[in-house]
């Protein structure tokens, strides 16, 4: 019978465990029964997630407007 497969959270957990452990992934996964091939692609696909979402826009809201405020080595104002 085939084993269950873990969920991106179990995967995220091991991975943070593993990453507080001293030791390598070789030695962790032979301590918790997990194929070496699996662990460094579920790593890798998290970490490929992460930096994705890392790179988007975010909506930045000022409380006052910005003064003089260099733009292209050009001196710009808010005066008119």
């Amino acid at each position: 019978m085939a084993k269950p497969r873990r969920t991106r959270q179990q995967w995220i957990d091991i991975i943070e465990h593993w990453a507080q452990s001293d030791l390598t992934a070789k030695q962790y996964c032979e301590q918790h029964n997990l194929v070496l091939q699996t662990f460094h692609a579920r790593r890798s696909d998290i970490k490929r997630s992460v930096q994705k979402r890392s790179r988007k826009f975010v909506n930045v809201i000022r409380d006052k407007p910005v003064e003089n405020v260099m733009s292209q080595g050009v001196m710009m104002s808010d005066r008119k």
